[in-house]
Formats: C-alpha cells, sequence, structure tokens
C-alpha cells in the first residue's frame, strides 16, 4: 500500500474538489508547481490530464511531466516511454531528449544516451550540460579519450563546472595519468573545496605517486566533511602505518573504520599498525580476523608471519604469502617491514605449504594470553564466523561462555 503523499492520498485529494480545482491541482502537481510534490503525486496529476484531454494532439508537457515522474523513481523504462511520447509530439525538446538520455545511461544503453546527447548539442550546441553528460555516458564506456574531450568542451562553455573537472579528473584517472588527474581535482576544488569526490579522488591519485603526506591531508579532510566515512578512514589508517607516522592516530582510525563497518581490510590495516607498534601478538589476533574476512590473501598471511617470527615461530605463513603474491616480501619491505626472523635457529619449513592449505591453528586449550585481544576483535567484527572462531581457538578461556552466547544470539536470527 502507498503511503500517504502518493496515489492514493492523491485521489482522496481529488475528490474534495470541483472539476476545474481538480483540474488545475493536477497540473500543479504534474508540473511540480508546488512545493513538497512526490513522484507518485506528480504521476498522478499528469496521468489525470492525460485522461481528460480530449483534444487529437495531446499535450507533449503531461507525457514530459509523466516521464519526469516516472525518472524520479528510477522506472528508468516507463520513463523512456513518456518521453517517446513527449518526442512524438514536439520531436526538437530538448529537454525531453535531454531526460530520455539520462534514461538510457541509468538503464545502461550509453549508445542510446550518447545519439539523444548529440541531437541535443545540434539543435542547443552552446549548452554545456549535454557535452557533460556525453562525457559521462563515454566514460561508462571506457572510452576515456572521448569522455575527454567532451569534458574539455563543456568547461570551455561553463569554466566554473566543478563537476566536469571533477569527472575529467576520474577519467585521467582510470588512464593512470594521475599528475593530470590531480590538476583537474585541483580545479574542481578551487571552485568548491569541500567537494567530496574530488577530494578522496585526489588522495587516492597522491596515494599512488608515494606523496603519502598529500594523501593523508586529502583524506583528513574528507573524514572533516563525512565522519561516519569508514572506507576513507581505514585508507588513512593504512598510509599513516605504511609510513610509520602517528601510529596511535592510525590506530584510532582503524578501530572507527572497524566500528563504523567491520571489514578484513580495515582489520589488515589494523594488524600492519600493531606489528608497526610492535603488539605482536595483536597483530596475529588482527589478521586471524583478516583471514577470516578475506580469506588467506597475501596481505595478511604475510604480515601475520612476520609477527609469528618476532614470536619465535615459523615462516609458513611467509611462504604462504609468497605462493599468492610473489613480490609481497618487496612490497613489506617498502613498508619497513621485512620476514627475516630475529631468532637464532628459525629458519623456513622445509616444505612450505599452498596458500590453500595454510590454516589458522587454535591456541591450546589451556593457553589464554591471548584470549582477551581476540574476544576484542571478534566483538569488533561481530559475525558468526568471528564468534565461532574464538571458540574454536579458545574454549576454555574466560571469554568461551560469551562467545558460546553470541552464537546462540547469531544463529537465532
Amino acid at each position: 500500500m502507498l503511503a500517504y503523499g502518493g496515489a492514493c492520498a492523491a485521489a482522496i485529494v481529488m475528490l474534495t474538489l470541483s472539476s476545474a480545482d481538480a483540474q488545475s491541482q493536477n497540473w500543479k502537481w504534474c508540473a511540480k508547481l508546488v512545493p513538497n510534490v512526490t513522484p507518485d503525486m506528480q504521476i498522478f496529476g499528469c496521468k489525470a490530464l492525460i485522461k481528460s484531454d480530449s483534444t487529437s494532439r495531446p499535450d507533449a508537457a503531461f507525457s514530459y511531466n509523466l516521464g519526469n515522474g516516472y525518472y524520479d523513481k528510477q522506472d528508468y523504462q516507463l520513463a523512456i516511454a513518456n518521453y517517446n511520447d513527449a518526442l512524438r509530439i514536439r520531436p526538437r525538446d530538448v529537454h525531453a531528449l535531454k531526460n530520455r538520455g539520462r534514461a538510457y545511461h541509468f538503464s545502461g544503453d550509453y549508445d542510446r544516451a550518447i545519439a539523444d546527447y548529440n541531437e541535443v548539442i545540434r539543435l542547443s550546441p552552446d549548452d554545456s550540460v549535454p557535452f557533460f553528460l556525453r562525457g559521462l555516458a563515454n566514460y561508462r564506456k571506457k572510452d576515456y579519450d572521448r569522455a575527454i574531450s567532451d569534458y574539455d568542451q563543456a568547461l570551455l562553455l561553463n569554466p566554473t563546472d566543478e563537476e566536469s573537472f571533477g569527472a575529467r579528473g576520474n577519467a585521467y584517472f582510470d588512464k593512470k595519468d594521475y599528475d593530470r588527474a590531480i590538476a583537474s581535482y585541483n580545479e574542481a576544488l578551487r571552485i568548491k573545496p569541500n567537494y567530496l569526490n574530488a577530494l578522496h579522488n585526489r588522495g587516492r591519485s597522491y596515494e599512488i605517486r608515494n606523496n603519502y603526506d598529500a594523501a593523508i591531508a586529502d583524506f583528513g579532510d574528507v573524514i572533516r566533511i563525512d565522519p561516519t566515512n569508514a572506507s576513507v578512514r581505514n585508507e588513512r589508517c593504512w598510509l599513516r602505518a605504511i609510513t610509520g607516522h602517528d601510529l596511535q592516530e592510525a590506530l584510532l582510525d582503524c578501530d572507527e573504520s572497524l566500528r563504523l563497518n567491520p571489514d578484513g581490510h580495515a582489520l589488515n590495516s589494523r594488524g600492519l599498525v600493531q606489528l608497526k607498534l610492535g603488539a605482536f601478538d595483536r597483530a596475529i589476533t588482527d589478521y586471524d580476523a583478516a583471514i577470516i574476512f578475506n580469506g588467506n590473501d597475501a596481505d595478511s598471511l604475510y604480515g601475520r608471519g612476520v609477527a609469528k617470527l618476532k614470536l619465535g615461530d615459523t615462516a609458513a605463513d611467509i611462504a604462504a604469502a609468497k605462493a599468492v603474491k610473489a613480490d609481497i616480501a618487496d612490497v613489506y619491505s617498502s613498508y619497513g617491514i621485512d620476514g627475516i626472523s630475529p631468532v637464532a635457529g628459525i629458519s623456513p619449513a622445509a616444505t612450505p605449504p599452498t596458500a590453500q592449505t595454510v590454516q589458522t591453528a587454535p591456541s591450546a586449550a589451556g593457553d589464554c594470553s591471548r584470549a582477551e585481544t581476540h574476544w576484542k576483535s571478534a566483538e569488533d567484527i561481530r559475525t558468526l564466523a568471528a564468534y565461532q572462531d574464538h571458540l574454536k581457538r579458545f574454549p576454555n578461556c574466560d571469554f568461551a561462555g560469551l562467545a558460546a552466547a553470541r552464537i546462540e544470539q547469531l544463529s537465532r536470527n
């Protein structure tokens, strides 16, 4: 059933009005001439006008606005059908052409979208918007050079359009032309300093160019504007971890990222922070949990392997990580982390296991020294698998009862 404000409520309102007043109200809804018109109200008003129109040539505005109502409801096929009706009456209506192009775009039919934008450009060559929209469609087709050309043309017509600068930056980014991407994001941010997409993607470009301080600064601005962005908090945590700067701040970033959205990427990042801090037991716990999420990925295996080596364990995880990613040791060496055991007599296993055979071994039943740290990670993650893993590892330790209770509760839900 539609909520109040939808088509049913609209029909009830109409019953209280005279015929002339009802037609007037229908037009106000159809054309959105009054505030707080929902898509359902717009659709109701336009349909009523089309139904009551007794002329042989219906008003194109009714069909156009009906298309807009369906567009706002994300019913793009019905939107296209109504824009078609409007264009049969007024074939040169640039608004209907432009919006039909958008509907085709969001339906994934980029070629038809481009055809509509081409026609709008032919009819209205001084309008920057169809160039921008065609650029977006070409970008979706991964035709980055054509997209950049379209954005350039849009900017010639409207030099203060931050969205065209940002979109052009994205096209350069995907072309791996990071310097030009940064230059475009700079222009977007000159016009709109709090432009989140440009800030985030400029930060990613700086990161790829190894300008970590600039990347951290941009990610900080994103977090200032959007403090609940878990992904960017993790990205800043990771960069602080690999540079070794502000490790306690990095830990706070990862903790907050995990609070907002528990996932394996933030656990892997926090594992590296703990490794850099020398908290090897906690690093192992975080990497264990990351592997629950991500499987035996090279980063978590290698980090856990290094932490185990520091505690005098074997290099089995390091061998498995190299089986997944041959250059993983070089990558971590660039972070200031090596997989060489500092303990005399420790050497890699004689027969290195593959990544598929490495498993997370449970702690001995009486070994509770890591139980509290592991429990805190399980509480961060809050998944059935995390609690089951804790109970398997620490069946006789302090938090086993809580883990069993959490498992029972999640199994019921």
